[in-house]
């Protein structure tokens, strides 16, 4: 069968299902409620997970200010990632200024479980001195994010259910706080915003065409097809509350793929009634690329961005303190005759974005 949709178009979520059901020999399992009958059968028990570390469910707290919950999704050996990001972006989590604009209901670091019983001690410990370690009983494991995912959405929807927004990202992200606040503000007040996923494209050049070889290779066993279905770039997704157990839902009825992005947001969120919104124009959810920390302007750009070291973070979170500390300004030109206008750190930033983008093909 593989064989005969090679490099076919992707027949939607549907299709991949019966396909992979089909090749794997999957049976629906008994004895498990599913969270939205009309999804199909259970085929993955994603509503059972336990937790051998976790934080305090999250308290309902009357605001008029967006609640969010921040999710870093890290693996067991990274305690370095983790320290850095308690002590550069996190930290602005208590700030005044933000306080004001968002609440923040729950922050924890996402891990599976580690083979190595010293790892294990040692994020025990972490976690008795930090309380910000959520641990899934599950191996933390590279082809096994996508259940990583599950396991966070199915804690989300046992005990943080009220949520506005869900902020996902890796530990080597970077997280501009003062544009998350404003970003959540804008978009809590936007009638239509319900069943969302907000994110950037992948790229140019990709165009959702599968890897066959490397870091991300998938076979045509697995993936026949010629593209993927639109996903975002995965390390840092901003997530509509109301989406989690539409998602979790989503998951339990789908086969499970390599690809964590791919799948739930590429694959469940057909199912569902989820908006893929993608950044447009010069601002984004989330860039692959670190912007030139050098122009403090570049900064208002982006709510999160990839760093590739620890130094990175550092100096992002340096830049980002100048900035909103006033040390450096953004200065933009607005006239043909030289004149110059220099913008207010706590001026918002409208972020834009197209919910019907599509690569050229």
């Amino acid at each position: 069968m593989a064989t005969h949709l090679r490099n076919t178009p992707y027949p939607g979520a549907e299709n991949y299902t019966r396909y992979t059901v089909a090749r794997l020999g999957m049976l629906p399992l008994a004895g498990i409620e599913p969270l939205k009958p009309e999804y199909g059968p259970v085929i993955n028990n994603f509503t059972s997970f336990r937790y051998p570390i976790t934080i305090s469910p999250c308290q309902k707290v009357k605001t008029d200010y967006p609640s969010v919950f921040i999710a870093v999704v890290s693996a067991p050996e990274n305690f370095e990632k983790r320290n850095i990001i308690r002590q550069t972006w996190r930290t602005h989590l208590n700030l005044e200024y933000h306080e004001k604009l968002m609440n923040i209901i729950g922050f924890a670091f996402i891990l599976g479980m580690s083979d190595k019983n010293v790892t294990q001690i040692k994020i025990e410990e972490e976690s008795k001195t930090h309380k910000d370690i959520l641990q899934i009983e599950i191996p933390d494991i590279y082809y096994r994010l996508a259940v990583k995912v599950a396991g966070l959405f199915n804690w989300l929807h046992r005990y943080c259910a009220q949520i506005d927004f869900l902020l996902k990202v890796d530990d080597d992200v970077y997280v501009n706080v003062r544009n998350l606040a404003h970003f959540v503000n804008e978009q809590k007040v936007q009638p239509s915003i319900n069943q969302t996923l907000f994110g950037s494209y992948i790229g140019y050049g990709r165009d959702y065409i599968p890897d066959r070889e490397g870091k991300h290779f998938i076979s045509y066993e697995e993936w026949p097809w010629t593209r993927y279905p639109r996903f975002f770039n995965g390390p840092g997704v901003v997530i509509s509350g109301n989406s989690i157990l539409s998602l979790l839902a989503a998951m339990q009825t789908t086969p499970i793929m390599t690809s964590d992005d791919v799948y739930y947001i590429g694959i469940c969120t057909e199912k569902t009634n989820i908006t893929l919104h993608f950044s447009s124009k010069s601002t984004s959810v989330f860039s692959m690329e670190c912007p030139d920390l050098s122009r403090p302007c570049n900064l208002r750009l982006f709510v999160s961005w990839l760093t590739s070291s620890g130094s990175l973070m550092n100096k992002s979170h340096v830049a980002i303190e100048d900035f909103y500390q006033n040390k450096t300004q953004c200065v933009v030109s607005t006239g043909s005759n030289g004149t110059n206008t220099t913008i207010n750190q706590n001026e918002p930033v409208h972020f834009y974005f197209d919910p019907y983008f599509h690569p050229s093909v």
